[in-house]
């Protein structure tokens, strides 16, 4: 059993004594002892509980012994938890829990659980839901009470984490009362822990304050020092929102005492940052740089990225007060730097979680697929092997054989249309499959590059403004450009959001007269009032056009047509929406004097294997998404959409509906 990591009391005693273990215990002995190494190291030499770590591993795969595998892959995961390095913490979580199913191991709901505060780590709030549950139905079926309390209780958290305070306090409260049922005296100090960060997230300052000294007062009796020295930081911070400075400054100066005396130095790191920032607020100048530098050291001993750009971000407000810009810039770019960077890299593990989910997804149809295969040679098989057994008794049996020949004629006829009848269904799946492989890598596509772009942007200018770089005149031209960007990317969501129902089958089809002149007029109407370029737009639709189409969906070509055309007509330009009556149909054109579409492009305006993008006459780009959309609305009407263009005289975009009855 692994030792707590709060109880440091006698710990250079106890890594003494499992560092006498690992050098002459059995193979089994030293793994267990490198594996209590590892996580009795973690908070304080890095370097080597890794290498402890890497020992463990290394010899419990020579031995093969299965329990001492997932053993040292879930309190790796545990560690790795602890070092917020989620992924590494995953892929050793997934080997602990891959090896528990083999051989029907009872750790498997505490892996899930611990796979399930992963997935919280990672923002992935879904996933970690799905784990946390699981868990907590296997807990429930083996009636281990505690393990039910600990999971509730990263229910709670993950309702917190959501802004769902009313579901988190009923589970943090569930698992407290489990734990006092129980006489678990550490659940119920964990417990006041977390519903004293709630209280403070709902603004409840005294509730806040009164739930975490009962979470000391608890951790002490339990030498759960880690905990104590937590929850006295969460009491310095409320304090501080109060404007308390003296007992703020009170907690935050024994959280330090805490956490250095048990040698926690991620706790040292995090009560210094506190206290360097109370008292930047006090003015109190001198002291905050000596506490901030120092802090700094500790996050950069214990690889805290997190709270290294924090302690960045709060140099960079030192400097500012001492008036020294230069100095204060420089640690204002490390701060920008190194943010941007722990957020890409967050953003990079959910995209890499996104298609590890999907891929498993499709792997999961490959091996279903392969198994209908298998079915079916089997089948075969056991056919082929029927017909010989048929013909052995033909030759003794005349006239029985003429009978089977007969019944094997109608069996195979059956086998044929049962083999087409799948080999159908195999082929319409494998389309379906290849159509989603291509919306994914659009939807990335997308996402990484033209959602990308205004952000971007939007930072690059708070950074000048920031900085006081720009003036009034070059702001507003900024913003102005910025709108102009953000109008796109707004209509970009729009169109991704219509374009992934469509594609997923979600889109409600509602067809009901329309009356094309006023709902033409409605789209113009919002394109005018930005101005784009100085264009003149008309309506010439007939008024008494009556249309039998779904009102959203027309909105959504009229509105793409429009768009486009817009992009695609130079400043003091003219676009006209005309109508034309066709008998059954109804004829609506969007017509412009613009920059026109080349022969070759006109090709594969509407194709979604080849669709291309060009830049506007004001450098406008786009993803090919809307046309796409559009030709998929109009299809679904029963309509047909083209395009009619020539280079330089503009272009004549067309499409057909039904007329209302």
């Amino acid at each position: 059993m692994v030792y707590a990591q709060s109880n440091y009391q006698d710990l250079n005693d106890k890594i003494d004594s499992l560092k006498i273990v690992s050098e002459n215990g059995s193979d089994d002995q030293k793994v267990i002892a490198y594996t209590n190494l590892m996580y009795l190291l973690s908070y304080h030499d890095v370097k080597q509980s890794i290498e402890y770590g890497e020992m463990a591993s290394t010899l419990a795969d020579k031995i093969g012994v299965d329990t001492l595998k997932i053993y040292v892959h879930r309190i790796a995961s545990e560690t790795y938890v602890d070092w917020g390095q989620n992924i590494e913490a995953l892929e050793h979580a997934q080997i602990a829990l891959d090896v528990s199913k083999k051989i029907d191991h009872q750790e498997v709901y505490v892996i899930l659980n611990n796979i399930g505060d992963i997935y919280l780590g990672l923002n992935d709030y879904e996933m970690a839901y799905k784990s946390f549950q699981k868990s907590l139905q296997l807990s429930r079926g083996v009636n281990d009470e505690g393990m039910e309390a600990i999971v509730m209780f990263n229910i709670g958290r993950v309702y917190k984490v959501q802004a769902n305070y009313p579901m988190a306090l009923e589970y943090i409260n569930s698992s407290k009362t489990l734990s006092k049922s129980i006489d678990d005296i550490d659940g119920i100090a964990y417990s006041d822990h977390e519903l004293g960060l709630i209280s403070q997230l709902k603004g409840d300052s005294d509730k806040a304050i009164d739930y975490l000294l009962s979470a000391i007062a608890l951790a002490d009796s339990l030498r759960l020092y880690q905990l104590s020295a937590q929850s006295m930081v969460r009491i310095a911070c409320v304090y501080r929102e109060q404007k308390d400075y003296l007992n703020s400054l009170e907690n935050y100066h024994q959280s330090l005492k805490e956490s250095e005396r048990i040698k926690d130095n991620m706790g040292v790191s995090e009560a210094y940052l506190g206290l360097g920032a109370l008292q930047l607020e006090m003015n109190a100048i001198e002291s905050a740089s000596e506490s901030l530098f120092k802090g700094l050291g500790y996050a950069q001993n214990v690889s805290a990225k997190k709270l290294e750009y924090q302690f960045y971000e709060q140099l960079s407000n030192l400097f500012e007060k001492k008036a020294r810009p230069i100095k204060a810039l420089d640690y204002y770019k490390k701060f920008k730097m190194m943010s941007d960077s722990v957020f890409n890299k967050d953003v990079n593990i959910q995209v890499a979680l996104m298609e590890t989910q999907f891929e498993t997804e499709k792997k999961d149809k490959e091996i279903a697929q392969l198994n209908e295969n298998k079915a079916l040679q089997n089948a075969l098989l056991e056919r082929k092997n029927s017909q010989n057994s048929i013909l052995f008794v033909g030759l003794t049996f005349l006239l029985a054989m003429v009978i089977v020949v007969i019944f094997i004629g109608i069996n195979r006829r059956k086998a044929n249309d049962m083999l087409r009848q799948q080999k159908k269904e195999i082929e319409l799946k494998n389309k379906e499959l290849n159509k989603l492989n291509r919306v994914k890598d659009k939807f990335f596509s997308i996402i990484s590059h033209d959602l990308k772009s205004p952000f971007q942007s939007l930072s690059g200018v708070l950074e000048l403004m920031s900085m006081n770089a720009l003036s009034d005149k070059e702001v507003k031209k900024l913003f102005k450009d910025l709108k102009v960007k953000f109008d796109g990317t707004n209509a970009l969501l729009e169109n991704l959001l219509e374009w992934a129902r469509m594609q997923m089958k979600e889109t409600k089809f509602a067809p009901s007269d329309v009356e094309l002149h006023t709902t033409v007029e409605e789209e113009l109407t919002i394109v005018k009032n930005s101005k784009p370029k100085d264009i003149e737009f008309q309506n010439n639709v007939q008024e008494i056009a009556l249309a039998h189409a779904d009102m959203n969906m027309l909105k959504v070509v009229i509105r793409n047509l429009i768009n486009n055309a817009v992009k695609f007509t130079k400043k003091n330009g003219s676009i006209e929406v005309i109508s034309e009556d066709l008998g059954d149909f109804v004829c609506v054109s969007v017509k412009d004097d613009g920059v026109g579409i080349s022969h070759e492009n006109q090709q594969k305006i509407f194709n979604e294997e080849e669709s291309i993008t060009t830049l506007g006459t004001e450098l406008e780009s786009g993803t090919g998404l809307g046309l796409n959309l559009c030709k998929e609305f109009v299809e679904l009407h029963g309509g047909k959409i083209w395009v009619e263009s020539e280079e330089g005289k503009g272009s004549v975009f067309k499409f057909t509906l039904k007329k209302a009855s």
